[in-house]
C-alpha cells in the first residue's frame, strides 16, 4: 500500500488541494483477511470464500453477498472449487470469471497453459452453475485467448448447463428481486 500511495502521491496531493478534501479520506487502511465474514452492518453481509486460484496465488477469495434474503455471489479468479460451491449455494445471482484459451495456441505455449492452471473453464463453471442452481449466472473476468469469443464459452457451457447464463459486460446492470433476477434494459 505504501508504493501504491507513492505511485499516486501527485494525485492525491492534486486532489486534497483541487477538492479541500480530508487527507483522512484517502488514506488507506488495509486489512488482512481471512475466510469467513469479513463485513457485516445495515443488513448487508459479505463473507469471503476461500476459492483455488493456483498455489503460487494463495490465498485467493471469492465473495458472498447476502441482503434482504438475496445472494450475490462473486468467484474471483478461480479454478473449480469444492469450497466455493459450498459457500455459493443457494445464490440468486452469480458472477463468475471463466477462461478459454484456443488449443492451437495452448500446444505452443507454456505461459497460456500455466494461465489456465488457475481460471475455470467453461465445463468447469457449468459444474458449479449446476450444483449451486444460481437465479442468474453471468460470466465476467473472460480470459480469452487465440480467437475465443464470448460465444465459444457459452456454447461449452450449454453442453452441461441448461439455466441462465449470460455474458456480462461493462455497465450491465442485474436487479435481484424477491421473485425473479433480470437484466436492467437501458
Amino acid at each position: 500500500m505504501t508504493n501504491l500511495e507513492r505511485a499516486y502521491e501527485w494525485d492525491i496531493k492534486t486532489r486534497i488541494a483541487d477538492q479541500n478534501l480530508n487527507p483522512a479520506f484517502v488514506k488507506p487502511a488495509p486489512t488482512d483477511m481471512n475466510e469467513g465474514v469479513v463485513y457485516e452492518q445495515h443488513g448487508i453481509r459479505v463473507a469471503a470464500i476461500k476459492v483455488n486460484h493456483g498455489k503460487k496465488i494463495d490465498p485467493s477469495f471469492g465473495y458472498r453477498i447476502d441482503y434482504d434474503g438475496r445472494t450475490v455471489v462473486l468467484s474471483g479468479d478461480t479454478k473449480y472449487s469444492p469450497n466455493f460451491v459450498k459457500g455459493a449455494k443457494g445464490a440468486d445471482l452469480m458472477i463468475h470469471s471463466v477462461a478459454s484459451i484456443a488449443k492451437k495456441l495452448l500446444k505452443k505455449s507454456k505461459v497460456m497453459r500455466a494461465i489456465l492452471t488457475h481460471h475455470s473453464e467453461p465445463e468447469d463453471t457449468a459444474k458449479v452453475f449446476n450444483a449451486v442452481k444460481t437465479r442468474l449466472a453471468v460470466y465476467s473476468h473472460l480470459v480469452l485467448y487465440g480467437g475465443q469469443k464470448p460465444k465459444d464459452i457459452l456454447n461449452r457451457a450449454r453442453k452441461t448447463y441448461a439455466g441462465p447464463l449470460l455474458v456480462g459486460h461493462d455497465l450491465m446492470t442485474i436487479n435481484v428481486a424477491a421473485d425473479k433476477v433480470s437484466v436492467v434494459k437501458k
